[in-house]
């Protein structure tokens, strides 16, 4: 009964904090909206986080963000249509691949990858390989999916603001291993292992190092 009890409490709480963050998400919507416009990345940044925690269904999310996406193609050719698209495209291929529509994810993650080199944006790149490689594995076009595996790690390594220490590489080598296995390429698949180990222990050297240094 006690637990039973405190279960419930605890559904209070967290719902309460999400209808507080709701409308706290909403207020930065609307300032950014009044001071900066509808389709400004600020602007463009609450509308995702707000829509994303007020609905918990990737369908309902899905079609909120692609009727926005509409809007957006209304604009004239530019870069701030481009930047805007950008901005939508990376929630809305997690929606996808949550949906299993892995074909339509293929089609975003191409666009926002290539707007990432066509911009020079590292961080843009990496969205959309990383939405690339899960949605060519499961569409079976796995040399693609492979070399997108690749390229996410190698873009995490080299990106200045995440460096070849981030977690998203061990995240990204994790995701080319389980693929590598469920290829078949089990020695392939070692290899990787073996490189996530040396990272992880290397982590642990730098946690020593950072405790013996305070």
């Amino acid at each position: 009964m006690i637990y039973h009890y405190l279960d419930i409490r605890l559904l209070i709480i967290s719902n309460s904090i999400r209808d507080v963050l709701l409308q706290c998400w909403q207020c930065a919507n609307d300032t950014a909206e009044k001071e900066f416009g509808r389709f400004h990345p600020w602007t463009i940044s609450n509308f995702i986080n707000r829509t994303h925690m007020r609905l918990l269904d990737d369908q309902e999310e899905e079609l909120v963000l692609s009727k926005f996406l509409l809007e957006i193609d209304r604009l004239p050719a530019g870069k701030e249509k481009a930047a805007a698209r950008a901005k939508i495209l990376f929630n809305l291929g997690n929606c996808l691949e949550y949906l299993h529509r892995y074909d339509e994810e293929e089609i975003v993650a191409l666009e926002l990858a290539a707007y990432g080199r066509s911009t020079g944006s590292l961080i843009e790149e990496l969205k959309g390989v990383v939405l690339l490689g899960p949605a060519q594995a499961k569409l079976g076009k796995n040399e693609l999916a492979e070399a997108n595996f690749r390229r996410s790690i190698t873009i995490v390594e080299t990106e200045k603001t995440l460096g070849p220490r981030s977690p998203w590489v061990i995240q990204q080598m994790g995701r080319l291993e389980e693929f590598l296995r469920n290829i078949g390429r089990e020695q392939d698949a070692d290899i990787v292992r073996a490189e996530i180990n040396t990272c992880l222990n290397d982590h642990d050297v730098d946690a020593e190092l950072e405790e013996i240094t305070e």
